[in-house]
């Protein structure tokens, strides 16, 4: 009796141990991928403010 218990708590156990490690695998997922959108909205960010530093260089170099 005691030993068919354990075994329903081995496989409760197991089961709760499955769904923890996929959820640490989802969360882990979107972190990342969180931080791939972030980087690619950085670049664009920079290649922005390079462009408009060009265009002002440009403006300045044209008006002296």
């Amino acid at each position: 009796m005691a030993a068919k218990i354990m075994n329903i708590i081995k496989l409760i156990l197991g089961i709760q141990a499955c769904i923890a490690g996929l959820l640490i695998i989802v969360y882990l997922a979107g972190t990342l991928a969180y931080m791939g959108m972030e980087l690619e909205m950085m670049s664009d960010d920079y290649e922005y403010h390079l462009r408009l530093h060009n265009e002002m260089m440009s403006y300045e170099e044209e008006n002296t």
